[in-house]
């Protein structure tokens, strides 16, 4: 377990969560060639099922950006499970935790992302859709302060006809990270991530698309190269293998989840 939790925390059911152990992706994200990386110009190609790539893989783009895709199977996980997660495990910090307590250290949103969330009215894909969590991660043995900004299909660029078309849903947006050590402002990585949810049989499968050195902004995705920490090659491995343990956990751990707090609401 990551830290140690307050005695609030302890006093709630899913506290058992956070010290299970948990498991990881069974094989390690390997270097893909460039040619076959998606370029961020038109986010729809990320619909398109077989314009994809086949298997998980990282690079580095001509411009000096980066590229990842983590293809990752859930059995058991629904889409509507995925939006609840989102909407969720911001909420209280013992929430992200119970997710994932090896790697996950705190999480927080805003009042009135907060507020927006608990109404009742709203569906599951409307809370987990406009709201920013901001996160405390161990990734690469260094804790990571991330601010993830939840977007909506046409805020990330797709084409709304398209989307509807596609038959999956839409998990990301805009993602900032930064040391939690750091205290300058602007040495923070900028990154485009977004999911991809298809239904299977026993499950679904999600693939992740990941543009280091860019940012969303008014629904176009923008190269930032003189702003920022740039994006290598090594930083690109270590995030895609991070992203393949997370979605192995998240599947091992969120049926489960899922039920139990559905059946204490």
């Amino acid at each position: 377990m990551l830290r140690v939790l307050k005695d609030s925390e302890l006093a709630q059911p899913i506290a058992q969560y956070c010290s299970r152990p948990v498991v990881h992706a069974a094989q390690p994200v390997p270097s893909m060639p460039r040619e076959q990386a998606i370029l961020p110009d038109d986010m729809n190609i990320i619909l398109n099922q077989q314009a994809c790539p086949k298997s998980s893989g990282y690079c580095m783009l001509e411009n000096g950006g980066g590229y990842l895709t983590v293809k990752s199977t859930l059995p058991g996980v629904t889409k509507e499970m995925l939006q609840w997660m989102v909407a969720w495990h911001g909420l209280e910090p013992v929430h992200y935790m119970a997710i994932n307590g090896e790697t996950h250290h705190s999480s927080a949103v805003s009042e009135p992302d907060g507020e927006k969330i608990g109404r009742s009215f709203l569906t599951m894909e409307e809370k987990s859709q406009g709201i920013s969590v901001y996160t405390v991660d161990l990734i690469g043995g260094e804790l990571q302060d991330t601010i993830t900004y939840y977007l909506s299909p046409a805020d990330q660029g797709l084409s709304p006809e398209r989307y509807v078309r596609s038959g999956v849903v839409t998990i990301g947006g805009t993602v900032l990270r930064q040391l939690h050590s750091e205290t300058d402002p602007q040495k923070k990585s900028l990154n485009i991530m977004v999911s991809i949810v298809r239904d299977r049989e026993d499950g679904v499968e999600v693939q992740t698309h990941l543009w280091a050195g860019y940012k969303l902004l008014r629904r176009q995705a923008k190269r930032f190269d003189a702003n920022g920490i740039q994006p290598t090659e090594e930083s690109l491995g270590v995030l895609a293998n991070h992203i393949a343990d997370e979605w192995a956990q998240i599947g091992h751990v969120l049926p489960e989840l899922y039920r139990e707090v559905h059946a204490t609401a």
